[in-house]
């Protein structure tokens, strides 16, 4: 999501918030343990600032 208003009371939340859905909360584990997501996040880190939270049931 880009634009918009938001609100985090105990921290600042940035200019972008990116929401991505899966079917179930063991699939959204499973993609952010998979190697293909810890070999990304390699090239991710060093050039970007980012806050993770996977939710269940949002």
């Amino acid at each position: 999501m880009r634009g918009g208003q938001s609100v985090a009371p105990e921290e600042p939340t940035g200019d972008r918030q990116v929401v991505i859905e899966f079917a179930s909360y063991e699939q959204a584990l499973a993609c952010y343990h998979s190697p293909e997501y810890q070999h990304a996040i390699t090239f991710r880190q060093p050039v970007s600032k980012a806050r993770l939270s996977i939710i269940e049931g949002v």
